[in-house]
This record gives structure tokens, C-alpha cells and sequence, in this order.
């Protein structure tokens, strides 16, 4: 069959002054910053994305632009199959 997979949005509003550790929620998500790293030579905050039933994917976001560089997400579809796009 076909599945419908929404896309995120290409950017990820960040707390006034992101930091390691910093937790917040948005969109029924709850996101962490849980270090720095460097994705294609951009300073980029890593976030980890949680909803009730636990880890949902994870944001590379330029520190600079909070502009999305790299995203990684766990799926569930047919009979409770997990995929990672």
C-alpha cells in the first residue's frame, strides 16, 4: 500500500541562547539539545525529538541559520513496522 510520511518543516526555532541540555517543547514534542557537531562544515546543535511514547528522530540544526541540515526520524507503518528516514 502507500503511506503518507509529512514532511518537517526546514527550520527549527531554538531556545534565545541554545545550550547542551536545553530541554523545551513545542508542537506536542518535547526537544533537547543534546550536543555540538559539525555536519558538511556547519556549527550545528544536535535535538533530539520526543513524544509520549519516546524518541521520534533527531534535528541537525545550524547554529547560525537554525536552519535544518540533516534530520533523521523513526516511522511506524502496516502491521507496526519501524523504518528510519
Amino acid at each position: 500500500g502507500k503511506h503518507v510520511v509529512a514532511l518537517p518543516t526546514p527550520w527549527l526555532k531554538l531556545p534565545e541562547k541554545p545550550e547542551a541540555g536545553q530541554k523545551w517543547e513545542a508542537d506536542g514534542l518535547e526537544l533537547e539539545i543534546v550536543r555540538a557537531q559539525s555536519v558538511a562544515g556547519r556549527a550545528c546543535w544536535v535535538v533530539e525529538l520526543r513524544n509520549q511514547f519516546g524518541l521520534v528522530g533527531r534535528a541537525w540544526v545550524d547554529q547560525a541559520s537554525q536552519v535544518v541540515v540533516q534530520r533523521e526520524a523513526k516511522v511506524f507503518m502496516d502491521q507496526g513496522t519501524e523504518y528510519r528516514l
